[in-house]
């Protein structure tokens, strides 16, 4: 550790009959720890009183920190300092606002950045870059308090925490009796409340997408949201966008598998299929709903699983990972039967698919499209 010291008074008495009063920074620089991708810090801002016959007032700032990286986003201000203490030091000024820094080496001193919010809450946002190292404030979640999955979450007031879900899996964990129903998951530093299908194969997965068409219509425009209209998924008519926002949950709770689940009465099968992680192309077609990986042909089943209730063809006959007119990577189609079978959603087409192997020749008639879509994810 390199420790160095800021004096905010040069008062030295000889004597303990005089009362001496100064403040003193301390800031501990260390290296984090990077896990599996996912990097660990502390925040904590302590105070301590008088101490003996004269009066300490200290004030202390403990910092970790993670060269080449940067909290990306809008700072609550940005200060021009000499070195690195002074950033410190407008840290503490803010009593508590303060949350992280990012410190930037200019020509003449440093770029200071002042954050109101930590990676505890917003890790999603920690990015790459080389001029930039990212001050976390220590605390005890650097003690790893939280039973695996659950994150923790520091309470800067009285140097403690509490740790929250972090997803349906981990509830159903945590608490194996939990039921069905609509749960607050913290997600990307809010708590949403999402929907958690807790029976199906052991429960814990969260839905992202419902989409239902009655036998009265043609399929209503699909409406895709963010993470904080999760409650428009009780209107059967809500698709998260899967583009944008799987890979920032991805990054919030790491996702293990993708499930599909339809029916249509006019295919007469329920489709309820996921990937397998533990398979070569399941850990593919994961990769590829997150924008990793490139569309491709594979040997069926291509890494996917049946579950209890699943009665379609497609389960057993995948051969094809991502689509040529795919709009949306997750819905769109992501796994296929070349030519024939298809999980599809898409309204530029007028897309309903669900196991299907024949298309009407007037596609707008019902009730070719009555049916209904879910989209699960597990992390």
């Amino acid at each position: 550790k390199n420790i160095f010291s800021v004096s905010n008074s040069a008062l030295m008495m000889e004597s303990l009959k005089y009362f001496l009063y100064y403040a003193l920074i301390l800031i501990f620089y260390n290296e984090s720890v990077c896990s599996q991708q996912r990097h660990m810090f502390s925040p904590n801002i302590r105070y301590q009183g008088s101490h003996g016959n004269a009066s300490f007032n200290y004030s202390y700032i403990n910092l970790k920190y993670l060269k080449g990286y940067k909290l990306d986003i809008a700072p609550l201000a940005t200060y021009n300092v000499h070195n690195k203490s002074q950033c410190a030091k407008e840290c503490l000024k803010t009593k508590g606002d303060c949350k992280s820094t990012n410190l930037r080496e200019m020509s003449a001193g440093f770029e200071c950045e002042i954050l109101g919010e930590d990676i505890y809450t917003s890790d999603f946002r920690l990015v790459e870059d080389s001029s930039i190292t990212h001050f976390i404030i220590a605390n005890k979640c650097l003690q790893n308090p939280c039973r695996r999955g659950s994150k923790c979450v520091p309470i800067y007031q009285n140097n403690s925490y509490y740790c929250a879900n972090s997803s349906c899996r981990i509830m159903k964990k945590i608490e194996p009796r939990l039921s069905t129903g609509y749960y607050d998951v913290l997600i990307a530093g809010k708590w949403r409340k999402v929907f958690c299908d807790m029976d199906e194969d052991g429960g814990g997965w969260m839905l992202v997408g419902n989409y239902s068409v009655p036998s009265t219509q043609v399929g209503p425009e699909i409406n895709y949201g963010d993470l904080d209209s999760f409650a428009e998924l009780s209107t059967g008519n809500f698709l998260l966008d899967s583009n944008i926002y799987l890979p920032v949950i991805d990054s919030s709770s790491p996702i293990n598998e993708f499930r599909f689940n339809c029916y249509k009465p006019s295919t007469n099968r329920v489709v309820d299929i996921t990937t397998d992680p533990s398979t070569h192309w399941g850990a593919y077609i994961n990769r590829y709903i997150l924008g990793r990986e490139m569309r491709t042909s594979c040997q069926p089943p291509c890494g996917i699983r049946a579950l209890t209730n699943d009665k379609s063809e497609i389960s057993t006959k995948v051969n094809r990972i991502g689509h040529s007119t795919i709009v949306q990577l997750f819905y769109g189609p992501a796994v296929f039967e070349h030519a024939t079978r298809h999980i599809y959603l898409q309204d530029s087409l007028n897309y309903h698919d669900c196991d299907d192997t024949t298309i009407p020749g007037n596609i707008d008639q019902n009730p070719w499209h009555e049916g209904y879509w879910k989209f699960f994810v597990r992390c």
